[in-house]
């Protein structure tokens, strides 16, 4: 009698794993978290089951020898789960499809003169808009506004398009502009009449064929030069300069020249005793006022002295000394700029 003899084997299986992902959409927008999820197994019965999901970029958050995945929405595509128990081996996938929601927009990088209006407008639906910075954007919750800007300047418009939150930079560049400065020589004590130099001076340097505009007190100055010469005309003489870069970008100043009035005194005594103290009768000026004629009377209306310099009346007339008494005097004075004024009095000579 033969007893039959049985031997037991194991025999490899794999439980029902039907993946669903949490929340369930029929798509996503990127950046959602989503979790593929399948049924518990009991573990204790495929003590030796094994999982690996495809693909390991960077959507996954969680390790991707879970059984469960968690990942984040970036780009539509299949998620498969490779599940192995021994000799078994079962792939399970789920596809996963994001959105592409777009902020199109006319321009997202450009280059203007500073203080140049650039129109901005979203090309695609988007709606609940919003841009930021809002400095210099003549709105910021809608779909065109106008940028003024003078320093280069990134702005970020956010808003929803396909239920999604989107969001899209635009960089509105400038040109550099030199800084400008005008060199008023000279530089201090400057009197009504006195010849001015100005000289245009930039950082960094502009080229050599720079065509300068130049308005001295209103009045265009028929000269394009980086320098000119003129006279200070006025107690507050107004400069304003301009001229365009090499990009086109105009660029423009303004400053005041303060003068003072001349200044000038007539002595109303001399003695010319030859102590080289007061020996002769001039005129004592500050500024660029100058003495273009002295006349001297004496009581009889004689003309005893006449000069077209400020050298001083020293006190003779033909070679003899003048007797002591008072004289009448009549100065005429001129500016740098041609215009005359006279000055009369009289002056006492002593002995």
């Amino acid at each position: 009698m033969h007893i039959d003899q049985f031997l037991l084997y194991p025999v490899d299986s794999l439980p029902l794993m039907p993946i669903t992902n949490v929340p369930f959409k029929d798509s996503y927008c990127p950046g959602d978290t989503i979790i593929l999820f399948s049924p518990t197994y009991e573990g204790i019965l495929y003590p030796d089951i094994e999982h690996e999901w495809q693909p390991q970029d960077g959507s996954l958050v969680s390790l991707p020898f879970n059984y469960n995945l968690t990942i984040t929405a970036t780009t539509t595509m299949f998620y498969i789960r490779t599940t192995t128990n021994g000799a078994c081996v079962v792939r399970d996938s789920v596809e996963i499809i994001v959105k592409e929601p777009s902020i199109d927009l006319n321009v997202t990088d450009t280059i203007v003169c500073p203080g140049n209006p650039v129109q901005l407008q979203i090309l695609n639906d988007v709606t609940d808009i919003s841009w930021s910075p809002a400095t210099g954007l003549s709105c910021d919750d809608c779909k065109n506004p106008i940028a003024t800007v003078q320093n280069t300047t990134e702005y970020t418009v956010s808003g929803m398009n396909m239920e999604c939150p989107v969001s899209q930079n635009v960089v509105i560049r400038t040109f550099p502009i030199p800084q400008a400065s005008v060199l008023v020589e000279p530089s201090d004590s400057i009197y009504i009449g006195d010849i001015l130099n100005l000289t245009a001076l930039t950082i960094p340097p502009v080229p050599d064929n720079t065509v300068y505009t130049w308005e001295f007190n209103g009045d265009e100055v028929n000269d394009t030069d980086a320098m000119i010469t003129t006279s200070a005309e006025l107690a507050i003489n107004t400069v304003e300069l301009s001229f365009t870069t090499i990009n086109g970008c105009p660029v423009s100043i303004t400053l005041s020249i303060l003068a003072r009035e001349p200044e000038y005194e007539v002595p109303n005594a001399f003695t010319p005793n030859n102590d080289e103290i007061n020996d002769s009768f001039r005129v004592f000026t500050k500024g660029s006022v100058q003495v273009a004629e002295m006349l001297i009377v004496n009581r009889w209306g004689q003309v005893i002295y006449e000069a077209n310099n400020n050298d001083g009346w020293d006190g003779s007339f033909k070679g003899k000394a003048s007797p002591p008494e008072v004289y009448a005097y009549k100065v005429t004075f001129i500016l740098p700029n041609g215009s005359r004024f006279t000055e009369t009095g009289d002056v006492t000579l002593l002995r």
